[in-house]
């Protein structure tokens, strides 16, 4: 197979793909290894080099000269720093974004082994003078966030960098600081605590930690590797809200909370029966059976509780200029959107005071998912965990996730649905839940000011007959601009 030409428009995009790999891959080793002060000095460097050129009319090159033997030898003494380390990171469980948390990272000096040869019996003994290293920092490294060549070829995202969408993308934190570390002895440990705000959902993979220290001239970092790669959760953003109290009454779930995680038959034992040929072998009361000698099997209280129904709408149609195409959300960004419409579920999950009813989280990603929480089977932060890394889903249609509802409402108490676009298919759902007479409450997104439809206009796709009976008293309209002040409106009572 040929190989593209630069001149054509892969060999162009291919061309771009590693300029900004290897420049910004240059430009993180100057940020990380430079000082500010070894920045501005490197930067001068080059601008005296240009200038002194011209030799004749210009002096210039003595200052090139001079700053390039600063830098040189502060390189060469980098090269001299040798220190062994033993370096632990502490990280919560989780965290949300765009929330600013902190983690501590145990730093530990330990004694060279030629410090161990000369003093063996004395490295670690307190009151003995050890060495002591000052002037030492740490940073700690994240995943490189720099897509693959595939990606950056294949990405029809109509936006003013790709490159710079892509490593926005990529990761929840691509930039840690520098963080000096206290005065340490050898043999002896310290706690450094850092801070970082994730800027969104996902996970953060921590790579590896750097023990630096500068030169002399206080222009170059020498550092010290110390591999250590962990990772943390980064839960959705959440809203401000009052606590939603959701109608609907008690219904009945044959099986009871247990046949909801789908591991059998359970309830509770009110009575003992003769075994009968077809009953399950775990419902068998083997102590009875001993007793007198015939198989007895316990008999389970059907169980009756509320099971609501959260609603995640993760289906988008996209034209060619990469927006939404849809009644609502014009000339938005469809994961923008998107992250909106996951930030609210993740809201309602936390905001649904209900603690004796089961909450299903239903939602289509490549398969139908449904998570329940509540009853001991699942917490809600699990819920969470679980919107962290869902993404929108291009290859099925809504109806495959109006048909999963429509199986559940039997045993449904209630539902809530948060919807980033309105169309035929989510209006016929929405026809069908007013048909069956089950309370349901339907979040809508939207960026634009919607107006009732006349009564002349034909009923069709359109925001505006939302604002009409039956719709208004079940459909809470949210401007994307303004989320806070529309989940405020989510209010309601017990039945």
């Amino acid at each position: 197979m040929r190989r593209p030409s630069f001149l054509s428009a892969p060999g162009r995009h291919r061309l771009a793909y590693y300029l900004h790999w290897y420049t910004s891959g240059l430009f993180f080793k100057i940020n990380t290894r430079f000082t500010k002060a070894g920045k501005f000095t490197l930067a001068a460097m080059i601008f005296a080099g240009i200038l002194g050129m011209d030799m004749r009319h210009t002096m210039a090159y003595e200052i090139f000269t001079l700053l390039f033997v600063m830098v040189v030898t502060s390189i060469l003494y980098a090269l001299r720093f040798s220190l062994t380390v033993r370096v632990s990171r502490i990280l919560p469980p989780h965290v949300s974004a765009q929330t600013e948390f902190s983690y501590k990272l145990q730093i530990e000096l330990a004694p060279s082994t030629k410090q161990k040869q000369e003093r063996p019996a004395v490295a670690f003994m307190p009151g003995v003078a050890h060495p002591l290293e000052r002037g030492l920092e740490v940073i700690d490294l994240l995943e490189d966030p720099r897509p693959t060549l595939r990606d950056f070829l294949d990405c029809k995202a109509v936006v003013r960098s790709v490159w710079r969408y892509l490593v926005d993308r990529a990761a929840a934190v691509t930039v840690t600081r520098a963080v000096a570390i206290p005065e340490l002895y050898t043999g002896s440990s310290c706690e450094v605590t850092l801070n970082l705000t994730p800027n969104r959902r996902g996970k953060i993979i921590f790579k590896t930690v750097l023990i630096a220290r500068n030169d002399p001239l206080g222009l170059f970092r020498a550092v010290i590797k110390v591999p250590l790669e962990q990772s943390l959760m980064v839960l959705p953003q959440r809203y401000a809200m009052p606590d939603i109290y959701l109608s609907g009454g008690r219904m009945h779930n044959q099986g009871g909370v247990a046949l909801a995680m789908s591991v059998g038959e359970s309830g509770e034992f009110y009575a003992l029966r003769d075994y009968a040929p077809g009953d399950p072998i775990r419902i068998i009361d083997w102590k009875s059976w001993a007793k007198t000698n015939k198989p007895v099997v316990r008999k389970y209280q059907e169980e009756f509780f509320s099971r609501h129904v959260l609603v995640m709408d993760t289906f988008g149609s996209m034209d060619t200029s990469g927006s939404i195409n849809v009644s609502g959300l014009q000339g938005q960004s469809l994961e923008g959107v998107f992250e909106v419409c996951v930030s609210i579920a993740a809201s309602l999950i936390v905001s649904i005071n209900d603690q004796d009813s089961l909450l299903d989280l239903i939602f289509v990603e490549n398969d139908v998912y449904c998570f329940t929480t509540g009853r001991g089977l699942a917490h809600r932060v699990d819920a969470l965990e679980l919107l962290a890394g869902v993404s929108l889903c291009q290859d099925k249609d809504f109806s495959v996730l109006a048909n999963s509802v429509k199986k559940r409402l039997s045993i449904t108490s209630s539902l809530l649905c948060v919807f980033i676009q309105y169309d035929r298919a989510r209006k016929e759902l929405l026809d069908y839940l007013l048909a069956s007479g089950l309370p349901f409450r339907v979040i809508m997104l939207h960026n634009e000011q919607v107006q009732p439809v006349a009564s002349k206009k034909p009923v069709d796709d359109t925001l505006g007959e939302l604002l009409r009976p039956p719709y208004s008293s079940v459909v809470t309209m949210i401007e994307t601009s303004n989320i806070q002040e529309g989940l405020r409106q989510l209010t309601g009572g017990r039945s």
